[in-house]
């Protein structure tokens, strides 16, 4: 995220991992020393998947934004990375009040690809889900909310040609419906389920933008 991007109107928030400090504006739930950490040099976070899931009383080192989203749409892009090694590890932001009730998108290899999926969980029930294959490990995952409807996206990322945020090539996953929603966002990486090994994960940036 560049300095005329954070600048820019209608920002509402954005932060990046790069310090040798986690920043004010977040907290970890139920952390694990020994799994996460600062990459000043990488300019990320680093979390080491285990399992447990992303949230509930199982879950570890959920990355939480200790600020409430805005009232009014807005859209939140982050961009994450992983080292995929095999099916059940994913990385993923959330919109969430609580483990039963929740938006999420999210990267997870599964026995045959890597995959974005975009879900909706209420009142303990999963109620909509939408997926598309990714041919990348590196992404910009994206989520909206115009109204009483939420969006997800996904962009790939090449390193070697970094763009501004404005001229991303976003894919669209799909649209679910909520209404009184106010959630707050948390990040994560961890294994949801099988046998794969451990593996390194990497918040980078998040941005916050009113619409």
């Amino acid at each position: 995220m560049t300095k005329s991007e954070a600048a820019a109107p209608g920002v509402y928030y954005s932060g990046t991992f790069d310090g040798n400090a986690l920043s004010k504006e977040w907290k970890l739930v139920n952390p694990d020393p020994a799994r996460w950490t600062m990459q000043p040099k990488r300019k990320s976070i680093m979390i080491i998947t285990q399992k447990g899931g992303c949230l509930g009383k199982d879950s570890k080192n959920l990355l939480v934004l200790d600020k409430e989203l805005p009232t009014e749409d807005f859209e939140v892009i982050v961009r994450a990375s992983a080292q995929f090694q095999g099916a059940g590890t994913q990385i993923a932001m959330f919109f969430f009040n609580d483990e039963a009730n929740h938006i999420a998108e999210y990267l997870e290899q599964d026995s045959n690809a890597v995959r974005t999926y975009f879900q909706k969980v209420f009142q303990g029930q999963l109620n909509g889900q939408l997926h598309a294959d990714v041919a990348a490990h590196d992404i910009y995952l994206k989520m909206d909310r115009d109204s009483n409807e939420y969006s997800g996206y996904f962009a790939t990322i090449d390193p070697a040609k970094p763009v501004n945020v404005d001229q991303i090539q976003w894919v669209k996953l799909g649209t679910l419906p909520w209404i009184h929603f106010q959630p707050k966002l948390a990040l994560c990486a961890c294994i949801g389920w099988g046998e794969p090994p451990q593996v390194s994960a990497e918040f980078y940036s998040v941005l916050i933008r009113k619409k």
